[in-house]
């Protein structure tokens, strides 16, 4: 019984080896970069709408801080009790004579 292929040389065996093992690696090479590209993009989305969300946060945080300043200022001004207490330097002697 012949063997598949028993009349072609060695040479023709390894030919046709490397040019499946290079097809091969060709097309691994290609989806690995495709994959890559595509995780590299999902991953700096993900980055870019956490650091959106974060900075979101910091600026509602500041603005209710700026507010709550505010607020607290106002009603420390309008209040008689703390206005009598800053003001009262103006009408006291000791802090005129210094």
């Amino acid at each position: 019984m012949r063997m598949l292929g028993a009349g072609l040389p060695r040479k023709h065996f390894r030919e046709i080896y490397f040019l499946i093992f290079l097809a091969m690696i060709v097309q691994l090479t290609l989806f690995a970069s495709i994959a890559y590209r595509n995780e590299q993009k999902a991953l700096t989305d993900n980055e870019y709408e956490s650091n959106k969300k974060f900075l979101s946060q910091i600026t509602f945080n500041i603005n209710y801080m700026d507010r709550m300043i505010a607020n607290s200022a106002l009603s420390m001004y309008s209040d008689q009790n703390i206005r009598s207490v800053s003001h009262l330097c103006d009408h006291c002697s000791a802090c005129s004579s210094m």
